[in-house]
């Protein structure tokens, strides 16, 4: 090969004899490896780096032909290491042919995606999403961000829930190796005035700029925004939540027009992943953080309830007992008995009902036992009933449940008060179910049955207030007294 040509090639290119003397220099070899000592008369040797292992020459001497070692490190003769790859061929003349690879670029540029991918790998595990610190987060995310892709600035953009403008949520410059955080922190650009570039921003992953006064992409941004702040060539990633945009990740140079490479795009792409995940996720914990407030709320509404309800029972309670002491008349006595019984269990039922963990969806099986485990306990030696209850898998709101529970609550009254008080075993059966968009109660007792007149009189005070219930319930109340008592009550579902 002429030595002309030989002297143009990018490659170094040795010629050495079997003692490892370099024989012959190409122009790249003379600038890379020796730019101020002679080359020729120097031993292979003295450009090896002792990072290598021990007998790297004598390798290189002995290798077959047309073999290539692969990261040898060179020096050069200022001792600056660099890695290569040497292709040998062996001359027939007995001298060895090296053609040198230098590989300083292509090992920088891992360098670079290594640090890349720790920088993301970094972000990932900060301990300031961990704890939810949205600000910190993102000044994590620029700061890495501005070293990694080794621009001048990194800005972080959202839109407002219009879409009408972008707002800056936090910024990154560097200026002479110190970096100032937030300078644009606040500042607003308006879709209006953009575009052409919303529209990229819409459509693309990427908006990717090398040269951003010529590029018309960007001609929207050049006198409000790329002039003013010295920016020459741009990368911007969109951030999306759930296929929606919702802001942009900018990578701004100033200086020299720069070309962006595949591997600064695919990252700029995943910090805007990773920005997006981050987003996602202080929405995320903001919005359990207020369920937790209205669940604390909630409870303290719901204890304030129970107190209020409380007091207001116990109050109504402590009238009747002061106008109960006065009285000497035996049939205003009983009713002031009566009334302050149906108080007693109205309360009770309250309370039973204001325990739940569940006011959707309340077992109301579980509310009717109780229910007849407080009437043993108020009736406690009066009469002897047997209990029956269905209700299996049904639940009830609350709005539902309680008029249900009061109703439940008033004909156990009726039933030990009147129909049953002289059976000695009597027989209750409670029964609730759901029938298409209905439910269906149906009360029963083999006791003394419910005349007419009984119903219109005024001792018969528990069938009122059931009636009254069931009005609530937007119900219907059927009552067939034959053999005892049959109380059929149906109230919709909704």
């Amino acid at each position: 090969m002429p030595t002309q040509l030989l002297d143009q090639t990018k490659e170094i290119i040795l010629l050495i004899g079997r003692d490892g003397i370099i024989r012959y220099a190409n122009k790249t070899a003379l600038l890379k490896l020796s730019p101020d000592t002679p080359l020729i008369g120097n031993s292979f040797e003295k450009f090896i780096s002792p990072i290598n292992i021990d007998g790297t020459l004598n390798k290189i001497l002995q290798a077959p032909d047309n073999t290539v070692m692969e990261q040898i490190v060179l020096m050069n003769s200022q001792g600056k290491d660099f890695y290569s790859d040497i292709r040998i061929f062996h001359r027939d003349d007995g001298q060895i042919a090296l053609f040198i690879t230098d590989l300083s670029h292509r090992m920088e540029f891992r360098r670079r995606i290594l640090e890349k991918l720790q920088v993301i790998e970094a972000l990932s595990k900060a301990t300031s999403i961990k704890e939810g610190l949205m600000n910190e987060t993102i000044e994590e995310v620029m700061r890495k961000s501005i070293v990694a892709l080794d621009v001048s600035r990194v800005t972080l953009w959202l839109f407002d829930h219009q879409q009408e403008l972008i707002y800056c949520i936090g910024s990154i410059i560097e200026d002479q190796g110190t970096f100032q955080l937030n300078t644009l922190k606040g500042e607003i650009l308006y879709k209006k005035d953009f575009p052409k570039y919303y529209e990229r921003m819409m459509q693309d992953d990427l908006v990717i700029t090398d040269d951003v006064l010529k590029d018309p992409q960007t001609e929207e941004l050049v006198d409000s925004y790329l002039i003013k702040y010295k920016i020459t060539s741009m990368l911007d990633a969109p951030i999306r939540s759930n296929g929606q945009l919702i802001g942009v990740i900018c990578f701004e140079h100033t200086g020299k027009v720069r070309k962006w490479n595949v591997y600064e795009l695919k990252f700029a792409l995943l910090i805007a992943q990773l920005v997006s995940l981050f987003l996602e996720g202080f929405e995320k914990n903001k919005l359990l953080t207020r369920q937790a407030e209205l669940l604390q709320e909630k409870e303290q509404l719901m204890q304030e309830v129970k107190f209020r309800v409380r007091s207001s029972f116990s109050l109504v309670n402590a009238l009747l007992n002061y106008q109960y002491n006065k009285l000497t008349h035996s049939a205003s006595i009983q009713l002031i008995e009566e009334i302050k019984n149906h108080i007693f269990g109205v309360s009770s039922v309250h309370e039973l009902l204001l325990e739940a963990v569940d006011f959707k969806n309340i077992r109301f099986e579980k509310y009717i036992l109780r229910i007849l485990g407080l009437m043993e306990k108020l009736y406690q030696g009066n009469s002897s009933i047997n209990f029956q209850v269905q209700a299996p898998d049904v639940f009830l709101p609350i709005s539902k449940a309680l008029p249900c529970a009061l109703i439940i609550f008033e004909l156990l009254n009726y039933s030990y008060k009147e129909s049953l008080i002289n059976s000695p075993s009597g027989n209750v059966q409670i029964r609730l179910q759901k029938l298409g968009d209905y439910f269906q109660l149906v009360y029963t007792d083999n006791g003394k049955e419910v005349s007419e007149e009984m119903m219109n009189q005024k001792d018969a005070l528990c069938i009122k207030l059931v009636e009254i219930f069931v009005q609530e319930l937007n119900g219907t109340f059927e009552l067939e007294a034959k053999n005892g008592n049959k109380f059929t009550i149906h109230f919709p579902i909704n």
